[in-house]
């Protein structure tokens, strides 16, 4: 987190480290997804919006000694910059939850936000649930549209090999993640 700060990237302030305890800024504000449940009209503005964090993030060289899952490519991934991990403060966005950060391509970091978008179960209130299974196609076009479709097309395999492989899913997101792929690579 303090690599990307010292780039300029909104991310909150660590105070103090020891071992897996760290002291952070408090960040206080409303979260994308909630905004774009209770602001729909929104939605474009609000996928503009992570694509252009996802930008801003992949300009950023990686610091020595981050894993690189895909095994090329040198910026920082987040590997989970999707509208829950994004919260709206007073000066603007700040990026939450930088446990998966590693090296690597732009792109694949790119295609995961997009399998999570297209798979991940949306946690909250009913409303919460509701505006973002209606809106989750508008936001997921407007957010592809900021990137190269064929190249995130070629990374899903990998993407999803690795989301499957690391991450705790509920098991209908297990279900849904290879047909996502096995569907949206077909096309190509």
């Amino acid at each position: 987190m303090e690599h990307v700060r010292c780039h300029g990237y909104p991310a909150p302030e660590v105070f103090s480290v020891d071992g897996p305890s760290m002291e952070l800024e408090r960040i206080e504000g409303p979260g994308l997804l909630d905004l774009a449940a209770h602001q729909p009209h929104r939605i474009g503005s609000f996928a503009r919006l992570l694509a252009e964090l996802h930008h801003r993030l992949h300009r950023i060289p990686a610091p020595n000694g981050l894993t690189s899952p895909f095994g090329r490519g040198g910026c920082v991934l987040h590997l989970d910059l999707q509208p829950g991990n994004v919260v709206m403060t007073r000066r603007g966005p700040v990026v939450l939850d930088w446990g998966w950060a590693a090296a690597g391509p732009p792109e694949a970091d790119n295609a995961h936000t997009w399998l999570q978008l297209e798979t991940s179960e949306v946690p909250g209130s009913v409303p919460v649930r509701l505006v973002a299974t209606l809106g989750r196609g508008m936001f997921v076009r407007e957010f592809l549209r900021h990137f190269d479709l064929a190249t995130l097309t070629g990374e899903l395999s990998e993407v999803a090999a690795y989301r499957l492989g690391v991450r705790e899913l509920t098991e209908r997101e297990r279900q849904t993640i290879p047909r996502f792929v096995s569907r949206t690579t077909s096309r190509k």
